[in-house]
């Protein structure tokens, strides 16, 4: 996706976050898995990723691994356009179905945020049913601060 496609599908109010934003959306291993910007809110990020036959399990559906990866990009870009920079404490995953379908969407939205941690709900569908859903904490580091 070029830059301005992906900046398009970004809140116009978040723009002032346009190289964290970007360094996000290229980090090696989210482009080698083909995650993609839905769209990005302040409260709501939205990512999506088609499934591949590499992100497989040995039984033929989507790998764990796969639907946390989607999971934990969600997790950094919410955590990161809140104006300043977030770090990963804890997740906690529930896996509610295989992943069958051939594309994930991943769904993130804020459940609490305070001085020093932001708490995130964080839900992946397949076809519209609920595949996994997390509870993602994140640590504001203090540095980097955006605003």
């Amino acid at each position: 996706m070029e830059e301005e496609e992906i900046l398009g599908r970004v809140d116009p109010g978040l723009l002032r976050y346009r190289d964290i934003i970007l360094e996000l959306y290229g980090a090696p291993f989210a482009r080698a898995n083909g995650i993609e910007i839905e769209s990005i809110t302040k409260e709501h990020v939205r990512l999506s990723m088609e499934m591949r036959p590499d992100h497989l399990n040995s039984n033929g559906v989507g790998h764990g691994g796969a639907v946390f990866a989607l999971v934990d990009h969600a997790f950094g870009f919410a955590g990161n356009v809140c104006g300043c920079r977030s770090v990963g404490y804890s997740c906690n995953i529930v896996y509610h179905r295989p992943a069958v379908s051939d594309r994930l969407v991943c769904e993130s939205s804020i459940i609490n945020e305070s001085r020093s941690f932001n708490v995130f709900d964080i839900r992946v569908y397949g076809d519209g049913k609920l595949v996994a859903s997390c509870v993602c904490t994140g640590f504001k580091s203090g540095e980097g601060v955006m605003e």
